[in-house]
């Protein structure tokens, strides 16, 4: 029977809402899943990285402990490989996860820099689930480093930004696709959007884009996993 109970868990939900306990005095892989999902919570990720280390040691098919496992490493820096190794075997376990594509095409897109997997990666998640808004925010800027699509990265970031209006980053992606469209009239909402939004940083980055090539000498921006908690967020 708690076989039963787990596979349901495995291939239906990977929620947080089940709990099932292990009555021996060495708690299960499940168990320790579930109990680092609260130090997630409550912010204590090194303590949840060796809870799932240690889940996946005693349950090495325990997809929801790899997905969960790399996105911590996905939110610390020099942890790029862990993380994408971590999604994969998550998905070589449980194939239809759209959020371990989308955050596998967001790391290459972002740390690799490998925009044709990231792109890969993210047509697979919105496949799956055409309105993954972490695929979506990753494709934005895939079409608009890679593709050199501002109208394109705009539609997707005003998807994203639908959905949850405060995501700074995309807010500043869209700033950033005005530009590559010369609509200096719509970067300039997005600048004063960001002041809004209390991120002077981004918006001074925006601003300087803004100004002549020449007079320019910032280096090319870019996006990193770690630029936003809208964007290191992901289902367990």
């Amino acid at each position: 029977m708690k076989i039963l109970i787990f596979s349901m868990f495995i291939f239906a939900t990977l929620s947080l809402t089940a709990v099932f306990g292990d009555e021996s005095e060495k708690p299960s892989a499940h168990q320790l899943y579930v109990d680092s999902i609260e130090f997630l919570k409550n912010g204590e990720d090194e303590h949840a990285i060796e809870l799932l280390e240690k889940a996946v040691e005693i349950d090495p098919d325990l997809a929801p402990a790899w997905n969960a496992l790399g996105l911590v490493y996905m939110g610390r820096g020099g942890y790029e490989e862990d993380a994408i190794n971590a999604f994969k075997r998550s998905l070589e376990l449980l194939p239809d996860q759209p959020d371990a594509y989308a955050n596998l095409g967001i790391i290459y897109a972002s740390g690799e820099k490998d925009f044709v997997a990231a792109e890969d990666y993210l047509k697979k998640a919105i496949a799956l689930q055409p309105d993954n808004i972490r695929a979506q925010f990753g494709m934005a800027w895939v079409l608009l480093w890679h593709k050199k699509d501002g109208k394109r990265a705009e539609d997707a970031f005003q998807v994203v930004l639908e959905r949850n209006p405060q995501n700074v980053m995309a807010q500043y992606g869209l700033g950033m696709a005005y530009l590559a469209q010369e609509n200096r009239a719509m970067a300039l909402k997005s600048i004063s959007t960001l002041r809004y939004l209390h991120r002077d940083d981004l918006a001074v980055n925006l601003e300087s884009t803004m100004q002549p090539r020449a007079q320019n000498n910032s280096p090319e921006t870019t996006f990193e996993p770690s630029g936003s908690d809208d964007f290191n967020l992901g289902s367990f």
